[in-house]
């Protein structure tokens, strides 16, 4: 990967103009990993990102199991995510950070054994608009990282929604209810959702939430970043 971006860029840092790697050594310093897991729910302190059981017990639907998010949503982090959508050199740079962060949350102990990769859909819309998902690009690295298979064809986008950023976390529940639906059997399955980024859980929710309703056993979710 690194050589792939070496040919497109040449031998410099992308950032900040230093000679030498794709990524400095001063500019990959400055980004953050998410010191610690939280609850998809609460958002509150959890181990390795596991659901609080009373959050669980006290909400009327199913939730994921945990929520694995490597990098806090700053600085290069943010830029990158937000400019991979339209600007091809950010769209691989997005591809280094992916394989990256999968490492890194292989290291950090968690273990996806068993689970079926599903990467958020987005609308056919802004598909087509930016010519690919960003959240296959992460969803590759993750079952390459961790030995999985992926599938895109069993969680489908069936409802355009306005974009979440600017919404509060009410306004984002309500935004995205009746998004997702589940094509095939998904019966006693296991599944990984894979995004780029969490801000208040919601889209991660309610795409679980459609598993959950046609059968599934178990969804967990990673994603590339985390707002904190």
């Amino acid at each position: 990967m690194e050589k792939l971006l070496t040919t497109i860029f040449g031998e410099k840092c992308y950032f900040c103009g230093l000679e030498g790697r794709i990524i400095c050594y001063g500019c990959e310093s400055k980004i953050k990993l998410c010191k610690n897991g939280v609850c998809i729910k609460c958002q509150k302190e959890t181990v390795l990102g596991y659901t609080h059981p009373l959050c669980i017990k006290e909400c009327a639907d199913r939730l994921p199991s945990q929520l694995c998010g490597v990098y806090e949503y700053e600085g290069l982090v943010a830029e990158v995510v937000k400019k991979s959508k339209y600007h091809p050199k950010s769209f691989a740079l997005l591809r280094l950070l992916s394989f990256s962060g999968a490492k890194i949350a292989s290291k950090l102990g968690f273990d996806f054994t068993g689970f079926t990769v599903i990467p958020i859909p987005i609308s056919k819309l802004r598909e087509k608009d930016r010519g690919f998902n960003q959240a296959d690009i992460i969803a590759k690295a993750v079952y390459k990282e961790f030995g999985l298979t992926v599938d895109t064809s069993i969680l489908n986008r069936i409802r355009d929604t306005n974009k979440q950023f600017g919404l509060h976390k009410v306004e984002r529940a309500q935004n995205i209810t009746g998004a997702f639906a589940v094509k095939g059997d998904v019966t006693g399955g296991k599944f990984l959702l894979v995004d780029d980024i969490c801000t208040t859980g919601s889209t991660l929710i309610t795409a679980s939430q459609a598993l959950f309703d046609a059968g599934a056993l178990d969804v967990r979710c990673f994603t590339l970043s985390r707002k904190i």
